[in-house]
């Protein structure tokens, strides 16, 4: 009696710790993880209540609501086993209860998902929600490439001047024009033929009579097109003393570090920084994709936005609100050394920089976001500030837009710099096709880490 009162009295405490909406605020570690499963074992075997102890762990701590629920159910299904051998082996558990218990498993599993399902049934029924309204619930920020299809339909909805062309675009091999052909048609969804050189040259002519043409396509191809992109594109509105406006957009997916080898993995964007007249976007996140698509589409002047094709499956917050052009973005607050990022090389600079941090080393992360306009003022500011500089570039490092961002900081900021200004690019070789090797030649977190302990020298 007294131990049935004790687990009674222990099943309340868990209870009003649940419904009180307490979370865990430390850090994943092993000690975390092993102090809270062992608790939760121990309660689960005096009260069977120990998997919402471990439940409330996992689902404070960061990452995606689908890794949390599975983490959810694995640990409870190790435990539920656990339990189910110490009982059998005691002989508390006899067949028909194993029998039960296995009927009864498919509805367990069903109830993991039920709430999900049952909010996105009434919310299909009553809102008459769309397949991509849905989605969006269950994963609350989109991917890289879902932010760019937004900013596309939501420009082409303002606008009906706007419209995208491509090779297969209806189709959406990307997944950045889902939907689209649906929505506006064939008059505003062309699928092009496969000619860079005259679908490129088309959208310049489109734009020159007041339409804004979005073309997407992949920086490989783009070199076919290279008369139009340079001699037209760059040049026309100057050559037309400003009488022309030229507001076409470039979408270009940069495919490197995936098997693609030479001919598909090309980082071009340094080329076109020499080349006064095209301005030049670098998202490294789906905020980024979004609003400085949508920044683009306004633009009177040709702009190219280099896609890091790594970065189309990954989520991350978005607001509505376009992103200028010219202005850098300050990821992560430092005073030790200033590491920038180009594109997908963001995330690698932030994750190096939280490495750093273990270590005592302060980096301060920056997205510059455009490379034409550059926001110097920003870069210059924070190597005052931290007298270190490391850029770290996809594109190959001869003539890289790492070259030219040291160039500026030694130009215009070598007083600030107690040590020399460390690139951490791609080596200048055509990219090999087996994966062990390719891995060798980008910028990864050991050389980010090792650049920045070397200016510290």
């Amino acid at each position: 009696m007294g131990v049935d009162c004790a687990y009674s009295k222990l099943g309340r405490v868990v209870s009003i710790l649940v419904l009180s909406g307490w979370q865990y605020r430390g850090k994943e570690s092993t000690l975390s993880t092993a102090l809270f499963g062992g608790i939760s074992g121990i309660i689960n075997g005096f009260a069977g209540l120990g998997s919402a102890i471990l439940a409330i762990y996992i689902m404070a701590l960061p990452g995606q609501a689908s890794v949390q629920r599975s983490k959810i159910i694995i640990a409870s299904g190790v435990i539920i086993f656990t339990i189910t051998v110490v009982f059998s082996i005691n002989g508390v558990m006899d067949w028909d209860l194993i029998l039960r218990g296995i009927l009864l498993a498919p509805t367990q599993m069903i109830g993991a998902r039920a709430a999900d399902l049952i909010a996105e049934a009434v919310t299909a029924m009553e809102f008459r929600a769309s397949a991509e309204d849905i989605a969006r619930m269950s994963h609350s920020h989109p991917t890289y490439a879902e932010a760019i299809k937004e900013a596309i339909a939501e420009e082409m909805r303002r606008d009906p001047n706007v419209f995208i062309m491509g090779e297969d675009i209806r189709l959406s091999v990307y997944g950045t024009t889902a939907n689209l052909f649906k929505e506006f048609g064939e008059d505003r969804v062309l699928d092009t033929p496969l000619s860079e050189n005259g679908f490129f040259g088309a959208a310049i002519g489109a734009s020159l009579v007041g339409m804004r043409p979005i073309v997407e396509t992949v920086t490989s191809f783009m070199w076919v097109a290279m008369d139009q992109l340079i001699s037209q594109a760059a040049k026309m509105r100057y050559m037309f003393g400003g009488q022309a406006t030229l507001p076409v957009v470039y979408r270009a997916s940069m495919m490197y570090g995936s098997g693609s080898a030479a001919h598909h993995s090309d980082r071009p964007y340094p080329m076109f920084m020499n080349m006064p007249g095209i301005k030049i976007a670098v998202p490294a996140n789906s905020s980024d994709a979004k609003g400085l698509l949508k920044t683009a589409v306004r633009d009177d002047d040709p702009v190219i936005i280099f896609e890091d094709a790594n970065l189309y499956g990954t989520r991350g917050e978005v607001t509505d609100e376009n992103i200028p052009f010219g202005k850098a973005q300050i990821m992560k607050e430092g005073t030790d050394c200033t590491i920038v990022g180009i594109a997908g090389s963001v995330n690698l600079s932030l994750s190096a920089a939280i490495e750093l941090e273990k270590e005592g080393i302060s980096a301060e992360v920056i997205n510059p976001r455009t490379l034409v306009p550059l926001d110097k003022d920003t870069i210059l500011n924070s190597v005052e500030k931290t007298g270190r500089l490391i850029v770290v570039d996809p594109a190959h490092k001869v003539f890289s837009s790492a070259s030219a961002i040291s160039s500026i900081v030694e130009e215009e900021g070598f007083w600030f710099l107690q040590s020399p200004i460390m690139k951490v690019a791609s080596e200048q070789v055509h990219i090999p096709y087996t994966p062990s090797l390719e891995k060798l030649v980008y910028p990864n977190q050991q050389k980010v880490i090792a650049a920045v302990k070397k200016t510290m020298e």
